[in-house]
């Protein structure tokens, strides 16, 4: 009797670890790159968002979050001095989310809202606190507070006409620009212009955005809103009355900013410098690992390759190549397989970078010898171009790469 109240002790001790898998459990985060020729692909970014989702779901990883690695790509990674008591609420609150830790998130995500109603700063989150709540309320089942908050994300920008396609999903990029549209036909509309004193050539940001360099911009703006206006200056409330509104501000000489966005992910180069590359993306956003996609068209099929980075070790795993007949269709079951082979990798899967390889997949090379006959019957030129031949086909070999078929009919990505 007295072993039998022992163990239920222990069961109730344990219970709340049992019952809820991020109870007390640290997860560690990957992050999933594209690696691309010249620019990404949107087959291989299907792929990449799927293989996310999937990673979303685990029980011991995370996703790292898609804000840092646009940071890191864009370098626009602020410093904690230029983020406000908002912006950190913010990003304290999108880390619960990605731990599934919805009602927190919430909470803080109001309270970010709050602050940066106050003061937005330059990091755009007064937007991002937005969107985030749209989708914590969405998955939360609160459908109306979700489309009021996505309503608010587009009042404060509305040169805005869709999100970005790396850090959110189709489903809500299809909800922002319902949203848009709905917003535009209830709502007027004005011409705001702002104007820096003394002419000066800075950074103008509204409601937290960059919207243009000074000393004069012109800016589509909702009618009868408060539009929050700064440039290097402390922040000031513009109330938008009148469909031509103008507004003074004062400025100083800034940085002006680089508005030329980057493509997020790698340009495809030699494996060391890669895995390098991966390693101090990892340092920077603080994630464990960092896997490596790459998507190489053949014709009539495609051939994944895909790479783990142990960010600590700064080992690497070897290439697994997967061959896709479609895939974009395929995108779904391709995520599913690889996140298995993934979670079951350990530390000694992987080594030193000069012991792995990441390469183009292995060409189809011919089996025939040359014969001394044939040599011999043949010009010099002919026979160059035959050893010339016959060396390219024998340079793509990758036979530390394990593949895997997958083909369709499958299911469609939403």
């Amino acid at each position: 009797m007295k072993s039998m109240t022992i163990i239920l002790a222990a069961l109730l001790l344990f219970a709340p670890f049992m019952t809820n898998p991020c109870y007390g459990l640290t997860k560690k985060s990957m992050a999933v790159i594209e690696v691309y020729d010249q620019t990404p692909a949107r087959d291989l970014r299907n792929i990449r968002q799927q293989l996310e989702k999937n990673i979303q779901k685990s029980f011991r990883w995370q996703i790292a979050s898609s804000t840092h690695i646009a940071s890191y790509f864009n370098q626009t990674t602020p410093n904690k001095k230029d983020q406000t008591q908002g912006d950190l609420l913010y990003l304290e609150a999108e880390y619960l989310f990605l731990a599934f830790k919805l009602k927190p998130a919430l909470d803080l995500v109001k309270m970010s809202l709050i602050k940066l109603k106050k003061k937005p700063g330059s990091q755009e989150s007064l937007i991002k606190a937005n969107l985030l709540k749209t989708q914590i309320e969405w998955e939360l089942g609160q459908n109306k507070d979700a489309w009021n908050s996505m309503l608010d994300c587009v009042s404060y920008d509305l040169s805005r006409k869709q999100l970005d396609s790396y850090q959110y999903s189709p489903k809500l990029r299809r909800y922002f620009t319902k949203a848009r549209a709905a917003y535009l036909t209830k709502n007027k509309t004005a011409s705001l212009t702002i104007t820096v004193n003394q002419n000066t050539k800075t950074p103008i940001y509204v409601n937290g955005v960059y919207r243009g360099i000074g000393p004069t911009i012109d800016i589509l703006v909702p009618l009868n809103t408060t539009q929050l206006i700064s440039a290097g200056s402390e922040l000031k409330k513009v109330v938008v009355k009148h469909e031509n509104t103008t507004a003074f501000i004062k400025g100083h000489y800034g940085h002006i900013v680089n508005t030329l966005k980057k493509n997020i992910g790698f340009t495809n180069r030699d494996f060391l410098s890669l895995a390098k590359n991966a390693q101090q993306l990892g340092q920077s956003i603080n994630a464990s690992r960092v896997i490596l996609i790459k998507l190489n068209d053949l014709g009539s099929m495609s051939k994944l390759l895909v790479t783990a980075v142990d960010v600590k070790r700064g080992t690497v795993s070897k290439t697994f190549s997967y061959d896709v007949v479609d895939p974009y269709e395929d995108a779904n079951t391709i995520a599913k397989t690889i996140s298995k082979k993934l979670f079951s990798l350990s530390a000694t899967a992987f080594k030193k970078p000069l012991q792995s390889k990441i390469s183009d997949p292995p060409q189809i090379k011919s089996k025939r010898k040359l014969t001394p006959y044939l040599i011999a019957g043949l010009g010099i030129t002919l026979v160059t171009g035959i050893i010339t031949a016959f060396t390219l086909g024998r340079s793509g070999n990758n036979p530390s790469s394990s593949e895997v078929s997958i083909s369709g009919p499958l299911p469609t990505t939403p």
